[in-house]
């Protein structure tokens, strides 16, 4: 049987009074929600109406309780504007008018109100990435003239490259879970190294300017799945693994210039393809206010697995005369070292949620 007790109260004060105070626990910007640690035990009921004081005890704004359970309610505010005005650990009390009786229905047998569950949103949103650490890298690479001597390589390794990369992410809300979608596009840096040899016994057929260009780009897609958040109010982190598909390509060329004459002979034309798939972990920390927010946080590869293709077109003849062992293809493609690696990246992303 249900128990109705009807409370009569006149109060003597003028305005608005307090009563049953409590704390604001957290909000909820996205759906102007805040969670207060009072509930139906101390007659903050649903459809209440509550108001939130800062600590001047100066009224800031008031909701409406659309959910309440034992020892918790959570307050709907309809206002943006006022939801900004209202921070966690601010007091919160109900209403009650003066000079009004007020009747306060405690129903014991009325079923608890469940607060309300947490659902990822569906978003769109652009990025910017700076590597730590390349997943995907090769080396710039300098011609080493043999001097009428057999050589184990033509070249010498003068440095790695570094990328930077933009994209968009598409994210689609499950629940509490994120399903992401990404594509993303990175630029290697280039580099033109020039070098003047000469012979060390004097004769001028080795003699030679030489100029090599290394130009890097790729372009990846991947799918991420975020299974775990840890909710900090405004901001929560969100831990995600996924798969990585990246297509890189390095086009290589090597040019002699004449010392006594403009003349130019390419020597080596080259392009490598790197087709490589990683396991990807990401580990963002997200701030969102209402339909805009931001991310930042890491991400980390692990390369599964990748194929690299090499096409060369060479006409120097000192590679053909003293490089042994190795063809000229081979020789390249080994100290070129275009190859997927373990990769450390930051990440910063704008996006807008609906």
């Amino acid at each position: 049987m249900r128990g109705i007790v009807w409370i009569g109260l006149t109060l003597l004060a003028s305005g608005a009074s307090q009563a049953n105070g409590a704390v604001v626990k957290k909000i909820n910007a996205g759906k102007r929600l805040v969670l207060i640690d009072e509930g139906t035990k101390s007659g903050f009921s649903k459809k209440k109406k509550v108001c939130f004081f800062d600590v001047e005890k100066t009224k800031v704004a008031c909701g409406m309780i659309r959910a309440a359970k034992g020892k918790s309610a959570t307050v709907l505010i309809k206002k943006p504007a006022d939801l900004l005005k209202i921070t966690v650990g601010m007091e919160a009390d109900i209403e009650i008018m003066n000079n009004k009786n007020v009747k306060i229905t405690i129903d014991e047998n009325a079923p608890v109100a469940t607060e309300a569950a947490y659902a990822a949103p569906t978003y769109i949103g652009l990025f910017g990435n700076v590597p730590l650490r390349d997943a995907v890298s090769y080396q710039n690479l300098v011609y080493e003239t043999p001097l009428g001597q057999d050589v184990d390589s033509m070249w010498s390794q003068d440095s790695g490259v570094k990328s930077i990369g933009i994209g968009g992410e598409v994210g689609i809300g499950i629940k509490s879970f994120t399903l992401a979608i990404g594509g993303r596009q990175r630029t290697f840096s280039p580099k033109r190294v020039s070098a003047d040899y000469d012979s060390k016994d004097a004769d001028p057929a080795f003699e030679e300017f030489v100029e090599t260009i290394g130009k890097g780009s790729s372009l990846g897609y991947w799918l991420d799945f975020y299974y775990l958040r840890w909710d900090y109010g405004v901001a929560s982190l969100n831990l995600g693994n996924g798969i990585d598909i990246d297509t890189s390509t390095v086009t290589f060329t090597m040019d002699h210039k004449s010392d006594n004459n403009d003349t130019v002979d390419r020597y080596y034309d080259a392009k490598s393809v790197l087709a490589s798939t990683a396991l990807r972990t990401s580990l963002l920390l997200d701030f969102r206010f209402g339909p805009v927010g931001f991310k930042v946080g890491s991400v980390l590869f692990i390369p599964i697995n990748q194929k690299e293709t090499l096409t060369l077109t060479q006409t120097d003849p000192f590679t053909d005369q003293f490089l042994k062992e190795n063809t000229p293809d081979e020789d390249l493609k080994q100290k070129l070292a275009h190859k997927a690696q373990v990769g450390f990246e930051m990440l910063v992303m704008g996006y807008f949620a609906f």
